[in-house]
């Protein structure tokens, strides 16, 4: 894989202003039911949990290493992969949420946090699974680097166009994730997003209305009161004229 060379130490890092590079990633889990004569009280999975590429590309371009966080029951709980597959495969009998840590190539970029529900089942309510087939829990996602430096803007303009596809054992069970697929999800996420606004504005559009009518009740009220006493005083003062 080509990459840009470092520049001197004394020269000055320069950031590339207003751009902004998305990196695809694919992250989730895989799991198979153990044979009956495999399984004890402890262990009836087998699963792996990994970061890829969306279709099999290698993201060590711009990905030094994953960390992986698994359920501290495990002996090793935290798990450091330095190189592709960024996976980690284990066995036993539990779901729980492992949390995947991305860091960078350039050190100056803060590792990214992906939390992921493990699952082991084909239907999660009944708690029930096919044999030989299975279990995947998979979500395509971007890293986006906005402004980043020079060097490693450089770094992921080359790795993007120098892909080499890695064919992975369980590759038949991954979903393929096409532009198609990149542009629904995106257009999902816009139409949440529009929803979330609508309704955080309806939100405002009422409380301000109530804050009004409170300010105008107030205001009557407050009205009202001075009006009495006015006239009270009014009345003094007149029987003190005669």
């Amino acid at each position: 894989m080509a990459s840009a060379s470092k520049p001197p130490a004394d020269v000055p890092k320069i950031r590339k202003k207003g751009l902004s590079v998305a990196c695809p990633i694919a992250y989730g889990s895989l799991a198979f039911l153990l044979e009956r004569k495999k399984q004890s009280e402890f262990v009836t999975h087998k699963w792996t949990l990994f970061v890829r590429g969306p279709n099999g590309e290698d993201i060590s371009y711009f990905v030094s290493k994953v960390v992986f966080t698994l359920h501290p029951s495990f002996a090793e709980a935290t798990r450091e992969i330095t190189s592709p597959p960024f996976e980690v495969t284990e066995m036993g009998w539990g779901e729980f949420e492992a949390k995947m840590t991305m860091h960078f190539k350039d050190p100056n970029e803060k590792p990214v946090d992906v939390l992921h529900q493990l699952r082991l089942y084909h239907d999660p309510a009944t708690g029930t699974t096919q044999p030989k087939k299975a279990v995947v829990a998979e979500f395509y996602d971007e890293v986006v680097f906005t402004d980043p430096y020079e060097e490693f803007y450089n770094t992921l303009m080359q790795g993007q166009k120098l892909l080499p596809q890695r064919k992975h054992e369980h590759q038949e069970h991954f979903s393929t994730f096409s532009d198609g697929d990149t542009l629904q999800r995106l257009a999902a996420a816009r139409e949440w997003v529009h929803n979330q606004l609508r309704e955080t504005k309806d939100r405002i559009r009422k409380a301000d209305m109530d804050m009004a009518q409170l300010k105008a009740s107030a205001t009557a009220s407050s009205g009202r009161g001075l009006g009495r006493g006015s006239t009270a005083q009014t009345s003094q003062t007149s029987q003190v004229r005669r």
